[in-house]
């Protein structure tokens, strides 16, 4: 029995690996997606056995660790949060355990992007100057490793730019610059090229940047999930001014490339993706913005329920979709129903431990209480 379970562990493992290199080639998002789909049980199950039992690094499974943020970034696409922090947790007792330090910095990163989307700002903090240590220290190994260098960087930068230091935004350019150079050196026209790209468009707010990713990930990946989110950062690139000058034209541009991300992701079959949440949040803010108030209903009642059952009881995404929530429901005058809304987001947040500060929407709150 126990021959034959490791067996079958090392034939899901390869699968799962086979299948993240899938989806890493160009218009088979979807197909990737799809086989972990039919086989989920399976592979949770294995995915578990593997790091606990196995010896990754030494065993013939070991395809799973080649470009192995890559390997996670699929991970995140297929698992639901809890079970992929998890599993990112045992990966790191793992690492740690035999010293490999480039995996321990990636799967820092990794962990720390997950603390960071949750609120849990601390742990983040915590994880990724841990990974700064880590790198500086064992910066030689990463020469040879260019997709984990760059995803470094990026991590870095991001990082930065959190912090908000008083020279900070100087700083986070010059690191995406190191990240971008890196990706012209080593990777060329690759996704993580394109990843840098958008970073470095919303950053500096460039347009050029922006569209630049978008046409290498449309290049390297075509109809995929990544492509959705360049569409995504190109309607945020126009998002925020169009809320404050209500501005039509950028009003327009967010609406085509937020419908375009959304169609792209019901086209891949991830339109019911946790990924999917803050793209619906938007677009539904644009439709109040634009006046739309039922549609407005729709789509955030769309993504609250997307919500509801890709996060945990308590979620900061939550939040800020229940207070735009109330916000529209004002707005049509059932203040009634805005205030119940209202009440529940706030107490969300809460228990969530957060300050009303660190909503991400605090601003259009604010704006709305003038209007």
């Amino acid at each position: 029995v126990a021959q034959g379970e490791q067996e079958a562990c090392a034939h899901f493992i390869c699968r799962l690996a086979f299948n993240a290199n899938m989806y890493w080639s160009k218009d088979k998002c979807r197909e990737s997606v799809l086989e972990f789909s039919k086989d989920r049980h399976n592979f949770e199950y294995f995915l578990e056995i593997y790091i606990r039992d196995a010896d990754p690094l030494q065993c013939s499974t070991n395809i799973f660790f080649e470009d192995f943020p890559q390997k996670c970034m699929y991970l995140e696409m297929c698992l639901l949060p809890n079970f992929y922090i998890k599993i990112l947790e045992k990966l790191w007792k793992y690492f740690h355990s035999v010293s490999h330090h480039v995996h321990i910095v990636e799967v820092l990163c990794l962990l720390g992007h997950e603390k960071r989307k949750v609120g849990k700002r601390a742990q983040y903090n915590y994880l990724m100057n841990l990974a700064k240590g880590v790198y500086f220290t064992n910066y030689k190994a990463f020469k040879t490793n260019g997709l984990s260098q760059v995803y470094f960087f990026n991590s870095y930068a991001y990082f930065l730019s959190v912090l908000r230091l008083p020279s900070g935004s100087e700083m986070v350019s010059k690191v995406y610059e190191i990240a971008l150079i890196l990706c012209r050196k080593n990777l060329k026209e690759h996704p993580e090229t394109a990843a840098t790209l958008q970073y470095i468009g919303r950053n500096s707010k460039s347009m050029k940047h922006l569209q630049d990713a978008m046409d290498i990930s449309t290049l390297c990946l075509g109809e995929h999930f990544m492509t959705a989110q360049c569409h995504k950062a190109i309607a945020d690139f126009y998002f925020r001014p169009s809320f404050y000058r209500r501005d039509n034209t950028e009003m327009e541009k967010c609406f085509e490339h937020y419908g375009a991300a959304l169609t792209l992701m019901r086209n891949l079959g991830v339109g019911d993706h946790k990924e999917s949440i803050l793209t619906l949040k938007n677009y539904g803010v644009c439709c109040k913005n634009k006046g739309n108030f039922q549609e407005a209903i729709s789509v955030l009642t769309k993504s609250k329920e997307v919500a509801d059952i890709e996060l945990e009881e308590d979620h900061k995404w939550k939040v800020m979709i229940e207070t735009h929530l109330a916000l529209v429901y004002d707005c049509t005058g059932n203040a009634e129903k805005a205030e119940k809304i209202m009440r529940k987001a706030l107490n969300m947040n809460q228990r969530l431990k957060q300050s009303i500060d660190m909503l991400a929407n605090k601003r259009e709150r604010s704006e709305e209480r003038r209007v």
